[in-house]
């Protein structure tokens, strides 16, 4: 007995349907797929960012507590300084004050003398400053002394009883006739009736300032 099938009996459009459903599963399947790789790498990033970002957070709030624990530990130093005006424009009245003060102790008949406004200052061996800076207001000096001892004496008022720092880059000393025979007794040589020695001084006050271009924007 012969059995002869034909291709017009096989289902077709069963197969072909069939066909067409896995053809569309697999499309959804790649697209699901990539889809997810997709998300998967973009919350990597984020996880990354994220990551980056707490880090950043953790120095800044390390860096703060640095910063805090210095600050307690140097705040009492610091108000000091600024009691001693030695953190701001100076206390140009104390200079003056403190300098007429002791030319009137040693008697001096002539003082001149001219301050200049604080300039930016680098001393020869630079410091560490961090957000100050150093400023420098000249003093210029001229007077007549009795003695050369009268000119350390003078300074050290000046360095003992004004407010600030006090630095003498240089001092020129010139006698004003010719020296006699020395006395004894310091007492006659304060009883000279006129001055035998010139003295010209160019003085530095100190003083610290705030930089305010050294200034930074928090990071987070």
């Amino acid at each position: 007995m012969e059995i002869r099938v034909t291709l017009s009996h096989y289902p077709w459009r069963i197969i072909r349907t069939t066909l067409l459903l896995c053809a569309a599963s697999l499309l959804i399947a790649l697209f699901v797929l990539s889809a997810s790789f997709i998300y998967l790498d973009s919350q990597h990033k984020n996880y990354r960012s994220q990551t980056t970002t707490l880090l950043s957070l953790k120095k800044n709030i390390e860096k703060v507590e640095r910063d805090t624990e210095i600050l307690n530990r140097f705040l009492p130093q610091l108000e000091q300084l600024k009691r001693e005006n030695l953190i701001g424009s100076g206390d140009r009245l104390s200079w003056i004050e403190a300098l007429q003060e002791g030319a009137r102790q040693l008697k001096l008949h002539e003082l001149e003398y001219r301050i200049e406004e604080g300039k930016p200052y680098t001393p020869p061996d630079p410091l560490t400053m961090g957000d100050y800076q150093i400023f420098s207001s000249a003093m210029y000096l001229k007077m007549q002394l009795y003695h050369a001892s009268d000119l350390i004496t003078l300074l050290a008022a000046l360095s003992n009883n004004a407010k600030g720092l006090l630095d003498v880059d240089r001092c020129t000393l010139r006698r004003l006739r010719s020296e006699q025979s020395l006395a004894k007794n310091a007492s006659l040589i304060r009883s000279a009736v006129e001055p035998r020695i010139n003295a010209e001084c160019h003085l530095r006050w100190l003083t610290l300032k705030y930089d305010d271009t050294l200034m930074r924007e928090p990071t987070l």
